[in-house]
This record gives structure tokens, C-alpha cells and sequence, in this order.
């Protein structure tokens, strides 16, 4: 039970200290929002293109 405890209790302290850090991280992120969306929107095309184009490949060699 005690183990248990001081489990949670290090989770908690660990969660704390990770949303500390991660709040300026996030506010910076807001702040650049749109630029970061654009690239991230860009980067998740590319690897749908580069994914289908190595499933085509893949089928390609199959037959």
C-alpha cells in the first residue's frame, strides 16, 4: 500500500514538473500556431505521398 502511495505521489510531482515545463512550451507554440500547422499539415501530405507511393511499390513487386 505504501509502495502504492508513494507511486502516485512521485506520478503527481512528475506530472506537476512536466506541465511546468511544458506551459511556456505550449504558449510558444500558440503563438506560432499557424506556421507550425502549415509545416505539420505539409510533413503528414508528404508521408501520406511517400507511404502510398511505397504501397504501390510494394504491390508493384507483389504481382
Amino acid at each position: 500500500m505504501d509502495q502504492q502511495r508513494g507511486l502516485a505521489s512521485a506520478t503527481m510531482i512528475g506530472q506537476i514538473i512536466g506541465f511546468t515545463l511544458m506551459r511556456p512550451v505550449m504558449q510558444a507554440l500558440e503563438q506560432q500556431y499557424r506556421v507550425r500547422h502549415t509545416i505539420l499539415a505539409g510533413g503528414i501530405a508528404l508521408s501520406q505521398a511517400k507511404i502510398s507511393a511505397a504501397r504501390n511499390r510494394a504491390s508493384a513487386g507483389h504481382h
